[in-house]
């Protein structure tokens, strides 16, 4: 059998063609859209990327009801933002432009091959639910000042060195301000860095809007009132960012410490300076 061309020129060929074949299906329309469809502000406001979704699913299960036990129930649609920033990075988000709706802004305001399904269910649940939902957020409540640490959520970076704070919880430390805002930081050194200089990390707050300084306790890991707490420096316990200041909640707990991990000094909240902070470094 003769050959008429190279083989590998074939084979290109037939590459571009695939290639080609599935750039036209993913850019065919499939439908239009008058408003742009983004999810910038998915996780905290009514978005249209999101009910653009919700409304589907409402729409299939519809149908699907049709001729059932279940037809003319009400139908609650739970839909997620996927692109909304967070891990993703900055540029994580879904935007589509007024005007025709192809399949790839499709795959992109749906990104997984997920099943609709329906279950029945009370007003209690689905209350648990919406609380559950919520449990993502920082939790104040309006009016009130808070008066307990909160809780880092997933991609919270501390302000002074950029590390996921959720990665060290035995060294998380924290400032409240009084609006129900905070900081969380990767341990107690870079919480005194943000404390001395807060006009270098931010200029919304200062000082005198902080509410509460939380701190994690060495042993108990609990955490426990900054102001409050022992601290022992020089010690041969070091933390996520090198030397670091070790909290305790009591004093017998911070002398034993000392005898056992090579302390170099016990110090309370207000004996702590920017010099010392200087030296863990």
């Amino acid at each position: 059998m003769k050959r008429t061309e190279p083989f590998e020129p074939c084979a290109r060929r037939l590459q571009r063609n695939i290639v080609r074949d599935k750039l036209d299906y993913v850019r065919r329309a499939v439908g239009e859209t008058d408003a742009p469809l983004h999810s910038y502000f998915a996780l905290v406001a009514d978005d249209p990327s999101v009910q653009i979704v919700s409304n589907a699913q409402t729409w299939y299960i519809e149908q699907m009801m049709q001729g059932t036990e279940h037809e003319g129930l009400p139908i609650l649609s739970a839909a997620a933002p996927f692109k909304a920033g967070g891990r993703g990075g900055p540029e994580y988000y879904t935007e589509v432009q007024t005007g025709p709706i192809a399949i790839r802004n499709v795959a992109d305001l749906y990104l997984y091959p997920n099943t609709v399904r329906a279950v029945r269910i009370t007003g209690a649940d689905v209350r648990e639910w919406l609380e559950r939902s919520a449990g993502m957020f920082n939790q104040i409540v309006p009016g009130q000042a808070v008066t307990a640490p909160l809780v880092p959520k997933d991609g919270e970076k501390c302000p002074v060195c950029g590390m996921f704070v959720k990665k060290y919880p035995d060294f998380l430390a924290q400032i409240v301000f009084a609006d129900g805002n905070a900081r969380f930081f990767d341990g107690v050194k870079d919480l005194f860095k943000y404390f001395f200089d807060m006009e270098r990390y931010t200029n919304k707050q200062t000082i005198d809007d902080i509410a509460f300084i939380y701190v994690s306790d060495y042993y108990s890991l609990e955490p426990i009132e900054g102001q409050s707490a022992w601290y022992v420096a020089g010690s041969a316990v070091y933390g996520p960012m090198g030397k670091e200041l070790i909290p305790f909640a009591g004093e017998d707990d911070a002398r034993q410490f000392m005898q056992d991990h090579e302390g170099k000094s016990l110090l309370r909240f207000e004996q702590i300076t920017p010099e010392l902070i200087s030296e863990l470094d």
